[in-house]
């Protein structure tokens, strides 16, 4: 994106747990994401990546917030996440051609790519599941 850096700064005082983090600019120069520790690297990674969401495509107007809303910039910062840190052409690179598999399977195989993206199986199973893969119905 053409950053020199990106700076998280731990800051555990948010005044309520449906703000993730604030986003901004320091001197107009300098993304900085900050927010609380997660105690998760996956989930960490991924509020992260949102915040360069913001950073890059919502900051223009001033800082803003990252939070657990539906509002259309809030989705399209965990979309943002989501192919930045497991991109869907290297998850269906990463899957077998014949995908007739049981449950047991399927939970082993996003369990496997979870920990290769070091991403949380929930953002595995979305975007499997937006690229049109989903394990066999029982």
């Amino acid at each position: 994106m053409g950053l020199q850096s990106f700076v998280f700064e731990a800051r555990n005082h948010l005044p309520t747990s449906n703000i993730r983090a604030a986003v901004g600019w320091r001197q107009g120069r300098e993304p900085v994401v900050a927010g609380p520790v997660l105690p998760r690297k996956d989930s960490q990674r991924f509020l992260e990546a949102r915040g360069l969401y913001h950073a890059a495509h919502a900051c223009g107007q001033g800082p803003r917030l990252i939070t657990a809303a539906h509002t259309w910039d809030q989705q399209a910062s965990r979309v943002f996440a989501a192919e930045l840190l497991a991109p869907r052409a290297g998850l269906l690179a990463d899957i077998p051609s014949e995908l007739n598999m049981s449950a047991e399977d399927w939970e082993a195989l996003t369990a496997r790519l979870s920990k290769k993206y070091l991403v949380s199986m929930q953002v595995i199973e979305h975007q499997l599941e937006n690229a049109g893969v989903e394990p066999a119905a029982e």
